[in-house]
C-alpha cells in the first residue's frame, strides 16, 4: 500500500513528470520593440539613412499569459485481509468424562477387534501351473474389488484393484492381498464382497469374467485362485531311442494345431533320439471345448514321412516310428 501511495503522489504532485509537469516556458526574443531595427548596408547605400522616428530606449512591454490545466483524479483505497485466530480442538476432558463417563452414547470402551475398527485381508493367486501361459499367452490380469455397505447409506463402496503381470510371475509373486474395513456391520454379509477380472492377451485381445463390464462375481472366500478363461492341457511326449535309431530315424517333429481366442495356432517339439533325455513335455492354452489336433514328421536318411492328423486323446504320447519303406 504504501507503494502505490507514493507513485500516485508522485504522478499527482511532481511538477517535473506525470500529470502535473509543468509546460515548457516560451523564449522572449531580445529585440521585441518595433522601430528599433536599423536599416540594412544597401538599404543606406540608395536611401540614406533618411529621417526616422525617435525610438526610446526607456519601454515596456506588457503581456499576458493565462495557462490552466484542469483533471480529476479519482482513487479508492480498497485492502482485504485474512486475521487468522488460533482455535484448539484438544483439551482436558477429564470434567467431561467424570460427568457423563457412564454414558455410553459418549463413552465406550472398544477393542482394536470391535466391529468399527475390524478389518479384513482378501488373498488374490494365479495359478502357478499357468506361469508358461503368463510367458507365451497372457500380459496381465487386473482384478476390481468393490466392497459395499447397504445399511450405511452415506457410506461410499470400497473399491481397488490388483494387477498380475509377467514381471511378477517371474519373480514367482503370484499372491497378491488387500485390506477393506468392516465399519461396524454386525451381521455375516461383511464378509461378502464383489470381484471382476480382465484378462490381458498377446496381440491386443481382452477377455473379462464376466463379459459384462458392468457385472461382478460375488464371493465371500479369503482365498480366491485365479485362472484365465481357457484350458490348460499339460503333455508328455515319450519315445523309444533304440527302435527309431534301428529305423534311422534322426529327428521326430510333433506339430499340435489348436485355438485359442478362436485363433488358429500351433506348437511343435522335437524328439531326437541320440539325445541323453529323449522324453519332452509342453503345455497348451486353447480356447475351452476346443480339441487339440497331432500329427508327426520323421526325419531319417531316407527322407521324410510325415503322418496325418488325429485328435489328441490322452496328455501322454508314446511315439513309435513306422516301418522303413525298404524293409519287407
Amino acid at each position: 500500500m504504501n507503494l502505490v501511495t507514493e507513485k500516485l503522489v508522485d504522478m499527482l504532485f511532481d511538477t517535473t513528470q506525470g500529470f502535473s509537469k509543468l509546460p515548457t516556458q516560451e523564449s522572449i526574443p531580445a529585440n521585441v520593440v518595433e522601430g528599433r531595427q536599423k536599416r540594412g548596408f544597401l538599404a543606406e547605400l540608395f536611401t540614406g539613412s533618411g529621417d526616422q522616428a525617435y525610438v526610446t530606449d526607456n519601454q515596456f512591454t506588457l503581456r499576458e499569459r493565462e495557462e490552466i490545466k484542469q483533471a480529476t483524479f479519482s482513487m479508492v483505497f480498497t485492502q482485504n485481509t485474512t486475521i487468522k485466530v488460533p482455535f484448539n480442538s484438544t483439551g482436558n476432558m477429564s470434567g467431561l468424562y467424570d460427568t457423563w463417563g457412564k454414558d455410553e452414547s459418549l463413552f465406550r470402551v472398544v477393542g482394536l477387534n470391535d466391529a468399527a475398527f475390524e478389518k479384513r485381508e482378501v488373498f488374490f493367486e494365479v495359478d502357478p501351473t499357468y506361469y508358461r501361459a503368463f510367458t507365451e499367452n497372457i500380459n496381465s490380469v487386473t482384478v476390481s474389488f468393490a466392497k459395499k455397505y447397504p445399511s450405511r447409506p452415506n457410506q461410499a463402496d470400497f473399491t481397488s484393484e490388483i494387477v498380475f503381470n509377467h514381471k511378477d510371475v517371474e519373480k514367482a509373486n503370484f499372491t497378491k492381498s488387500l485390506i477393506y474395513p468392516r465399519l461396524g456391520l454386525t451381521g455375516t454379509d461383511w464378509l461378502e464382497y464383489r470381484y471382476r477380472t480382465v484378462w490381458s492377451f498377446r496381440g491386443g485381445k481382452t477377455i473379462a469374467v464376466p463379459a459384462d463390464i458392468s457385472a461382478y462375481e460375488n464371493n465371500n472366500s479369503p482365498s480366491i485362485s485365479l485362472a484365465p478363461p481357457a484350458q490348460l492341457t499339460q503333455i508328455e511326449i515319450d519315445g523309444d531311442a533304440v527302435t527309431m535309431s534301428e529305423a534311422n530315424i534322426r529327428r521326430a517333429m510333433v506339430e499340435f494345431s489348436y485355438r485359442l481366442l478362436g485363433e488358429k495356432k500351433s506348437k511343435s517339439i522335437a524328439l531326437l533320439p541320440q539325445s541323453e533325455e529323449i522324453l519332452q513335455s509342453l503345455s497348451i492354452l486353447h480356447d475351452q471345448q476346443s480339441p487339440i489336433q497331432y500329427r508327426v514328421k520323421w526325419y531319417g536318411k531316407t527322407g521324410t514321412r510325415s503322418g496325418a492328423w488325429q485328435p489328441l486323446e490322452d496328455s501322454y504320447l508314446f511315439l513309435l516310428p513306422p516301418p522303413d519303406k525298404d524293409d519287407h
